[in-house]
């Protein structure tokens, strides 16, 4: 059985920005910057999974109910859901409770080291939020 997790995309009220965090685990997303996100708990769905991930990462409380599935990510050995959300509250609101510091970016100007694939999941969570769009987005990747 594939191990399960989420990554998460938080947007500003007016979607703007979308919050973001430093990765320093695992070492391959070292010095990369990601969406919020981490392993299921037992018993939790996507929606359940990404709100808790999101308290603990960055002390934003969003309703289980207030996250859309944007879509899913597949690999040999794992299968991770992405999540999407608007936070109604500050921006000033999200704090950095781990060694990994989250941050609000411009989704206008996403930082270099982003990893490779939020260049095309944010601008699909933007449009799942825009649109109300209840479609998602299935990504089954290759073992090199």
């Amino acid at each position: 059985m594939p191990k399960r997790y989420t990554v998460g995309f938080l947007f500003n009220t007016d979607l703007s920005k979308v919050l973001l965090i430093h990765k320093l685990t695992p070492e391959w997303q070292r010095g990369k910057v990601n969406g919020v996100g981490g392993k299921y708990e037992e018993g939790e769905d996507a929606a359940a999974c990404i709100a808790r991930e999101t308290r603990e990462e960055a002390a934003v409380d969003v309703p289980v109910a207030e996250w859309r599935q944007a879509g899913s990510l597949f690999g040999t050995e794992w299968h991770v859901d992405v999540m999407t959300a608007k936070y109604a509250g500050a921006e000033s609101d999200a704090k950095s409770l781990e060694e990994q510091q989250v941050e609000w970016f411009p989704v206008s100007a996403l930082p270099q080291n982003v990893m490779s694939n939020l260049r095309w999941l944010v601008p699909l969570c933007l449009n799942v939020l825009q649109t109300n769009d209840i479609a998602s987005a299935d990504v089954r990747y290759r073992d090199a």
